[in-house]
């Protein structure tokens, strides 16, 4: 199963997006574009589809803030497009976003072209598996047969953590950080929170996925209810970000917990470091300007 999200986009290809999703038994998500973050919750999407008739400063501003998330760095970006016009193919080739689907607005073959483009990632994404070798696949097998018991009330949650920890040590070795990550980012879709913990701490040893791996840490001990250590490890993450871009994302992460957790005053003051870090993240200035409304009153 993967998880589409689409983003401005009409309410007719929206609807077929939707019924593709269920004909397939995807998960379909509809987001505001500067509310990507926050909506999605700690989910990994694996396809956006985002709509343009023309690309705004805005919209440019807000797309290079998805594209350089860590977290997302697997997802794929399809473009729906009335016309491509050079303008907007050269900002978004900028992007490094090179998926363009034409929505032939004067026909009924836009959203058809739509599910072709889908059908053609989900071909490819077949492809791709299959060139992995037959010991992943046969990994991948075991673990949907897993999956398929505990849907059918045969295994319990327990049951099931304790075989998938058998699996992945045979298979993987700890220096696979990007498996491990990867595997992370399953097993907290699944709800497998403590075997989610397990694999991003060992992909929290890589220099280069440790801030992405922070950010999955805190959402996984949100999700266990651990506020404390949620707050903690996000905190340590952004504070080693050293104020760097690549940061903005854990402190907005980081923010919007404290907020919830009724630490407003807090959340102001990380929110405050995020505009210094980044100040174009998402609509980071929006949320400063009516947190420091909502205290004030």
């Amino acid at each position: 199963m993967a998880t589409i999200i689409v983003s401005s986009i009409d309410t007719d290809t929206k609807s077929a997006v939707e019924e593709y999703c269920k004909n397939y038994s995807h998960q379909f998500i509809s987001v505001e574009l500067k509310k990507f973050m926050e909506t999605l919750g700690g989910k990994i999407p694996d396809i956006f589809i985002l709509q343009i008739q023309e690309i705004t400063y805005d919209m440019e501003r807000y797309l290079g803030k998805i594209i350089k998330e860590p977290t997302l760095k697997n997802m794929t970006i399809m473009t729906y497009l009335d016309e491509m016009e050079i303008a907007t193919e050269v900002a978004l080739r900028k992007l490094k976003i090179d998926t363009f689907i034409l929505s032939d607005k004067n026909s009924e073959m836009g959203p058809m072209n739509l599910m072709k483009g889908l059908d053609k990632y989900f071909e490819q994404e077949k492809i791709k598996n299959a060139m992995t070798g037959k010991k992943e696949e046969s990994f991948d097998n075991e673990i949907m047969s897993e999956l398929s018991k505990r849907e059918n009330g045969d295994i319990d949650v327990n049951t099931l953590a304790n075989q998938f920890d058998s699996m992945v040590s045979d298979e993987v070795g700890d220096g696979d950080y990007d498996t491990h990550y990867n595997l992370g980012q399953s097993y907290l879709e699944m709800g497998l929170f403590d075997n989610a913990v397990k694999s991003f701490s060992l992909s929290l040893k890589s220099p280069e996925m440790y801030l992405a791996s922070c950010h999955m840490l805190g959402v996984c001990y949100l999700r266990q209810g651990d506020k404390k250590k949620a707050v903690s490890t996000l905190y340590e993450g952004f504070k080693s970000s050293k104020g760097k871009k690549e940061g903005a994302g854990l402190g907005f992460e980081l923010g919007n917990i404290l907020y919830d957790f009724n630490r407003k005053k807090d959340a102001l003051k990380i929110f405050k470091m995020v505009v210094k870090v980044d100040p174009d993240f998402m609509d980071i200035k929006e949320k400063v300007a009516n947190l420091e409304k909502e205290l004030a009153q």
